[in-house]
């Protein structure tokens, strides 16, 4: 039984919105996206929000197994209950459940301003040009989608039209084999003070951990 004064509420709301156009990723095309929003409250009714939204294909539960395990949780629980349920949990549950506790311990993060990105669904200057008059300035690309030669002709009219202050973050989605990883390091060269970071870039088993240890150094840009 959670004293009131550790007591955590928990509640659940599960979502599926469909995209306004299909994304491209070099795991396919998605036209939705799905999970749960999390919500923790306290006892003075104090709230914090979290947010599950799992994909299989990059190593969490599926959205299946997502909802089981939220379904089996307790409805209220105190502190120390909760650092169980985020140690048991597949990985996006824990991280909901870690991301909405650590906004109710915290109330003032809701009050620090961060750099966000903003997903461009495609290499056109339309698609940067709308987004830049949204207010961002930070962009993300997919790569992996089509054939290399082409994405790097379409990436460099982008960055050829990026502003003082603007970057690009590229995410292949574990698309990139060590030939790719060469091309993309000759041709992003030149750009360098253009790209925020390359997420993701080798799927796992491509190369040996030291290999790619060795790859990042040498790509300060690459988040692993």
């Amino acid at each position: 039984m959670a004293s009131s004064q550790t007591a955590r509420r928990f509640d659940i709301v599960p979502y599926r919105r469909p995209f306004t156009r299909p994304m491209e990723t070099s795991w396919g095309t998605w036209t939705e996206r799905e999970g749960y929003i999390i919500r923790l409250t306290d006892a003075e009714g104090k709230s914090g929000f979290g947010e599950v939204a799992p994909l299989a294909a990059f190593g969490s539960e599926s959205i299946e197994t997502a909802g089981i395990f939220l379904a089996g949780m307790e409805s209220i629980f105190d502190e120390e209950s909760l650092e169980h349920w985020i140690q048991s949990a597949p990985p996006a549950c824990a991280f909901g459940l870690w991301s909405a506790n650590q906004e109710l311990m915290n109330p003032l993060a809701k009050e620090n301003k961060v750099t966000s990105s903003v997903l461009l669904p495609d290499r056109s200057i339309e698609s940067l040009i709308e987004k830049r008059s949204l207010g961002f300035r930070t962009y993300k690309l997919k790569l992996g989608t089509g054939i290399l030669s082409m994405e790097q002709d379409e990436l460099a009219v982008i960055l050829d039209h990026l502003v003082d202050g603007e970057q690009i973050r590229l995410d292949p989605n574990r698309s990139w084999d060590l030939h790719a990883f060469e091309s993309w390091t000759h041709f992003l060269e030149p750009y360098a003070g253009k790209i925020d970071f390359i997420e993701e870039p080798f799927a796992q088993g491509i190369i040996e951990d030291s290999e790619l240890l060795q790859l990042a150094n040498s790509l300060s840009l690459i988040h692993i």
